[in-house]
């Protein structure tokens, strides 16, 4: 008989044993959460996971001086990036560097009564072109 198990955020949350596995997930709480799901018979395992936030807020935080739209080399391992996006509560980066998923690592902050979001991404692999988009 499958045994499946059921982790939020690497924690167990749930078992159950049977040929299907069906169940409800509600967040009571603001962040990230990190579902993954094991179905396990004799020797054969599958394993899917998902994520998904919850009422996800940027940081305030005024950049450093001279920050400006766009993506700038900081050091050889660094990149800043700053994107204006008006009426927008938060800003994710997302790239080759965190394979292109939503991560609140990569929730931008917000300047202070502006609408320039902006981030510092460490660390970036040397020499690799990095691709990225704003979400």
């Amino acid at each position: 008989m499958p045994y499946h198990y059921l982790f939020i955020n690497n924690i167990e949350s749930d078992v159950f044993t049977g040929k299907s596995y069906k169940k409800s997930i509600s967040a009571n709480q603001t962040g990230q959460f990190d579902v993954r799901i094991e179905c396990v018979s004799g020797m054969e395992k599958i394993e899917k996971s998902f994520r998904f936030l919850v009422a996800i807020k940027s940081k305030t935080e005024n950049p450093p001086a001279g920050t400006e739209a766009g993506v700038k080399v900081v050091t050889a391992l660094s990149a800043r990036f700053a994107l204006k996006a008006p009426g927008k509560k938060h800003v994710f980066v997302l790239g080759n560097f965190n394979q292109f998923q939503p991560d609140t690592s990569y929730l931008m902050k917000q300047n202070t009564g502006s609408d320039l979001f902006w981030l510092d991404v460490i660390p970036l692999k040397p020499g690799f072109n990095h691709s990225y988009q704003f979400l």
